[in-house]
């Protein structure tokens, strides 16, 4: 494994920490049973590297795995991506966006992967949708291929986590040999997902469907789960199993793994507190267009959240919802409202935590 191939994702975490308004970064060191194709069963230790970064009109991502096996076979993947967003309207918003990786295997030819993909949401309070068109190149056999690749997905948030139904259709070619014709790749997959965070247990779980024109890629189903239990603010306890569909474009194999991992996070980690809502003050609701908050009886409501600088801002009234509207970058975020002059604090319907000076405030989650 080449020490090279971390520069990158050490670049990020820097470029990350220095310029983002929000990050995140951990380290999970583990233990896996894999059965992948073409390599017996085997235990295996796995390390993994994950950097975020949100800023006001953009998002970088890193992510980094490897595994070396009980027989001294060590397999390695990495992805980056990167987009800009804005707004197209009020409920509606574009991202244009790069993405990259590679996967190399001990005595394996390495793949590697670069698309664009222009994508357009709509979303509203609790609900939101979007439809994404990519293409690029592909290097995974004889020879770099082209691909195409379409996605449409939904999703609802709840008081059970976040409810995701998506559809992805892939158009690519494959050159097994040099002497070869290239052969038409189409693949279509159809997959349902929960998310969900309990106070310091979080967890999640996708299933899927695939169908295909080329037994090169089977069809099928596949499914798996994780679960996270965070014993610290910094420290965390994973566990995840199932099986992983085969990644044409980025030439990662169909896999069925049984792992835990302690993960290590470089920012402290915020979870949701399990309190009842309290049913006096304003309730808030957040979306990538801006925020909104029901409350009768006001003359004037202000805000003051990362998303501004922690600078106070005033919002439009209309009838009992206050209006601020405004890209707002998806993710967690922190924020304080003050009614009529009065002190700043958290709105009713909002968790909360401590925040790097001792004071309360309200955690809020943009899709």
């Amino acid at each position: 494994m080449r020490r090279a191939r971390l520069i990158p994702l050490v670049m990020l975490m820097l470029i990350t920490r220095s310029l983002a308004a929000q990050w995140r970064a951990n380290v999970d060191l583990g233990v896996s049973r894999l059965e992948q194709i073409g390599i017996p069963e085997s235990n295996a230790q796995t390390i993994g590297v994950n950097t975020d970064a949100l800023f006001p009109r953009g998002r970088l991502t890193g992510n980094w795995l490897a595994a070396i096996a009980s027989d001294a076979r060590v397999t390695s993947q990495a992805l980056g991506a990167g987009s800009v967003f804005g707004r197209l309207g009020r409920r509606a918003q574009w991202e244009l966006g790069g993405i990259a990786s590679i996967f190399a295997e001990t005595k394996a030819q390495t793949a590697s992967s670069a698309e664009v993909i222009a994508r357009a949401y709509y979303g509203m309070p609790r609900f939101g949708s979007s439809l994404a068109l990519g293409g690029g190149t592909r290097r995974a056999d004889a020879g770099r291929q082209p691909l195409g690749r379409a996605i449409a997905n939904v999703w609802t948030d709840n008081v059970a986590g976040r409810l995701g139904a998506e559809v992805s259709h892939v158009h690519t070619t494959t050159t097994p040999f040099a002497d070869q014709n290239r052969i038409t790749l189409t693949y279509t997959d159809a997959s349902a997902s929960w998310r969900g965070e309990f106070g310091r247990v979080a967890g999640g779980a996708v299933f899927g469907v695939r169908t295909s024109n080329n037994a090169i890629v089977p069809d099928g189903g596949w499914g798996s789960a994780d679960v996270t239990a965070w014993i610290t603010s910094r420290l965390a306890f994973v566990v995840s199993g199932g099986q992983s569909p085969q990644d044409v474009v980025r030439g990662v194999p169909r896999i069925r793994y049984v792992s835990g991992a302690l993960r290590i996070a470089f920012q402290p980690h915020v979870w949701r507190a399990i309190t009842p809502v309290r049913k006096s003050g304003p309730n808030l609701l957040a979306t990538r267009d801006g925020i909104e908050i029901h409350l009768a009886g006001a003359t004037n409501v202000e805000l003051m959240a990362d998303f501004t600088d922690w600078l106070p801002v005033a919002l439009t009234k209309a009838g009992d919802t206050w209006r601020l509207e405004r890209v707002i970058a998806p993710g967690l975020h922190r924020l304080v409202v003050r009614v009529d002059g009065g002190a700043w604090t958290a709105p009713a319907n909002l968790p909360t935590a401590t925040d790097d000076l001792g004071g309360v405030v309200a955690l809020v989650g943009v899709p």
